[in-house]
């Protein structure tokens, strides 16, 4: 889609960012926005492939958090945006 001044939009949609939050019952895969966590699951390495899934359906990232709440790692799967990993 085109902008005025011929800049392109993004091609995500708005909103379908994916969250990796830690929870009691284990980790949380949660959509950008929403209040409500999509799905929980025991392990962090399997909620981080259920986001990344979801993510890269729709053009959208991931952010990875720690147990303390910190940004682990971040990827874009939007091929206009550059993808990052933080440490």
């Amino acid at each position: 889609p085109e902008r005025k001044g011929g800049r392109k939009s993004d091609l995500k949609q708005h909103g379908e960012d994916r969250y990796v939050i830690p929870r009691k019952e284990g980790w949380a895969v949660k959509k950008e926005a929403s209040k409500k966590v999509e799905k929980v699951l025991p392990g962090k390495k399997e909620a981080v492939q259920l986001a990344h899934k979801k993510a890269k359906k729709a053009n959208a990232a991931v952010t990875v958090l720690k147990k303390s709440g910190q940004v682990q790692k971040w990827k874009s799967y939007n091929p206009r945006k550059t993808a990052k990993k933080l440490k």
